[in-house]
């Protein structure tokens, strides 16, 4: 790769110029999904021939390979891919990431969500994962999404809009575990014992809302490694929002 960038004399390295080619692609194969295969086929022949190489593009690579069979409808061959890779580096925590944003990104039917969550809690349980307040975060903004479509959806809990009812949730994370408590005050008149079923699955199919991740502002140059930890440039990931 040294050798490549000295020969290739460009404005930039062959490092920043193939990320540029596979965030180019993506964008492509937004309109045109005959860019995502290509997406694929560039990303597999750069492992193929780099993954000894350079860890940190090389897991990039990886990701945008997976992403792009799942978004072609290769959905098995994106599964396998990311499970082998997870088996091989169980700690790549960018790796249970992005598998968990495929499903995410899929759809907003219950079971995309909940393999999307199944994903990033299997993440969080292996010991050392790295990268884990990203997964956190994800974790987080999932169940922030999942409430969001509960509280606008048919299975929003039908008690919470009765007079005198109060609803009081407090959340609290340690290590892996996210705690949520509810306390639910049904006032004077209380809850009819025929509606204990009804209100228990009415309770059961939201979460509360959780709070986003703060952090401080700075400025982040265009070509800046993203502060979010993709791996990619700035200007083609947070900053291109």
């Amino acid at each position: 790769m040294d050798a490549l960038d000295e020969a290739f004399g460009g404005s930039q390295s062959v490092f920043n110029w193939i990320q540029d080619l596979e965030e180019d692609l993506w964008n492509a194969g937004l309109h045109d999904r005959r860019f995502l295969y290509e997406r694929a086929r560039v990303c597999e022949e750069f492992i193929n021939r780099f993954s000894p190489q350079d860890s940190h593009l090389c897991e990039n690579m990886k990701r945008a390979w997976a992403e792009s069979c799942f978004e072609i409808g290769e959905m098995e061959k994106a599964e396998a891919l990311f499970q082998q890779w997870l088996r091989e580096d169980p700690r790549w925590g960018w790796g249970w990431i992005t598998w968990s944003d495929c499903y995410r990104n899929a759809g907003k039917d219950d079971q995309a969500f909940a393999k999307a969550e199944k994903i990033l809690r299997d993440g969080l349980a292996i010991k050392g994962v790295r990268d884990k307040k990203e997964i956190q975060a994800r974790l987080t903004h999932l169940l922030a999404e999942l409430i969001k479509e509960w509280k606008t959806g048919e299975s929003r809990d039908q008690f919470s809009d009765r007079k005198g009812v109060k609803l009081e949730t407090t959340i609290s994370a340690g290590g892996n575990v996210l705690r949520i408590k509810r306390k639910i005050d049904f006032g004077e008149a209380g809850l009819p014992v025929e509606q204990l079923g009804g209100f228990s699955d009415a309770l059961e199919t939201g979460f509360p809302e959780l709070p986003a991740p703060s952090e401080k502002k700075r400025k982040i140059g265009r070509n800046d490694p993203c502060p979010c930890g993709s791996g990619k440039k700035f200007k083609h990931c947070c900053g291109n929002k």
